[in-house]
């Protein structure tokens, strides 16, 4: 069973609203570090769909992360969201975080979950 016929990596970064680092850099060359920050963030998983030769499509934006998640899983069709944790440690595994208690009940089915590398499933023919 082909479980996704496409896959949409997502990361959302908010954008930063900090009036001493405006004193450092410009607005665009803040937005600019931020969104190559979230393509950075995209790498690992990028290599793993690569690896196991599933087409995808990212998206790196700047804004709030549970409307911005919806809105693209709206735009783009998408009817079950994954998600993985930031690493937290077990603790942080045993509660939902901000992000995800916001994707709660938005999506026609959201999966929140423990972000380990990515394994192919072995066919079972």
């Amino acid at each position: 069973m082909d479980i996704a016929n496409e896959i949409h990596i997502i990361n959302v970064q908010i954008k930063a609203n900090t009036p001493a680092l405006l004193l450092h850099m410009t607005q665009p060359d803040i937005d600019k570090m931020q969104l190559e920050h979230g393509h950075s963030m995209l790498l690992e998983a990028r290599k793993a769909l690569d690896a196991a030769g599933r087409p995808y499509r990212t998206h790196v934006l700047l804004g709030e992360p549970a409307t911005d998640i919806v809105g693209v899983a709206k735009s783009e069709g998408v009817d079950l969201i994954v998600m993985g944790t930031r690493g937290m440690g077990a603790f942080g595994n045993l509660v939902l975080g901000s992000t995800a208690i916001g994707l709660r009940g938005k999506p026609r089915r959201f999966a929140p979950g423990n972000s380990g590398p990515v394994r192919q499933r072995a066919s079972s023919a």
